[in-house]
């Protein structure tokens, strides 16, 4: 081919590289358009042909290089004279929007959310919200903004796994009995009711709301969880019946007789 020959004798061309890359993703030499992609933005980064091909390459999964892929979108952003290239503005607010992303995967979460229109899109704050619950080396405020993520996006396509994570961490952060409350009411409807974790949760929760009011909420939700997560009762149910109905010589005599029973299951 006649480009082949062109770079046989080392001529140095933007649009021959460009071609070049073009043809390369044709024969499906991915690796080899990805290097003369590079070459053209070498000879003239201010132009968006080879950072707009690096791009399609990186939607079509087959340039994964994230840290260049942040290279790429920021030069595509802030291109001198986009509108002598014809570059749509919806384009470049599409560029803008996956940068959110890419910075995302890239858990570089301070330049992620310091663009305060990302927090407004719940495509971001779903795929957000998925890397803070599992991210513990990162000193920004995840409990203020796991609840803002929430607050954008459907809860019932959150999955149960993502809900319990979410219940478990908020539950950990709160700081009073209506916080726990509140946390409580947001995720357990999409949790197990066999989750035993949720069950002891209600259970310390009606436990201390005990100890601090010297009595139990009859209307109270987490009751209506509580129940409505144990399928046969244990002596915990038994306990906060007696409880419910301030039969306190009965409360003491069934704690007394448990203590003193190995396979009681609380």
């Amino acid at each position: 081919l006649w480009f082949q020959v062109l770079l046989k004798q080392d001529v140095s061309d933007y649009l021959l590289f460009v071609f070049a890359a073009v043809t390369s993703v044709e024969i499906g030499n991915d690796c080899e358009a990805v290097s003369y992609y590079k070459k053209a933005i070498k000879l003239d980064a201010e132009k968006p042909l080879a950072w707009q091909g690096l791009y399609k390459l990186y939607e079509q999964g087959k340039y994964v290089d994230l840290e260049h892929i942040l290279i790429v979108i920021q030069n595509l952003i802030c291109i001198p004279g986009l509108f002598l290239f014809r570059i749509a503005p919806e384009k470049i607010s599409a560029y803008k929007r996956e940068l959110g992303f890419i910075l995302l995967k890239l858990k570089k979460f301070d330049e992620a959310f310091s663009i305060s229109d990302r927090l407004d899109d719940a495509d971001f704050c779903y795929e957000a919200l998925k890397m803070l619950l599992f991210t513990d080396d990162w000193d920004g405020d995840r409990k203020k903004l796991i609840k803002q993520f929430l607050i954008k996006i459907d809860s019932g396509k959150l999955d149960s796994k993502i809900h319990r994570k979410c219940a478990i961490l908020r539950c950990s952060w709160a700081e009073t009995l209506e916080e726990i409350r509140d946390v409580l009411n947001w995720h357990v409807r999409y949790i197990s009711l066999d989750d035993e974790w949720l069950t002891n949760l209600l259970r310390y929760f009606v436990i201390i709301s005990y100890l601090e009011r010297r009595q139990v909420d009859h209307s109270s939700d987490v009751i209506s969880m509580l129940r409505n997560a144990v399928e046969k009762e244990t002596e915990f149910e038994l306990l906060l019946e007696h409880v419910e109905k301030t039969e306190m010589s009965l409360s003491i005599k069934n704690i007394d007789e448990n203590l003193k029973n190995d396979t009681c299951k609380w």
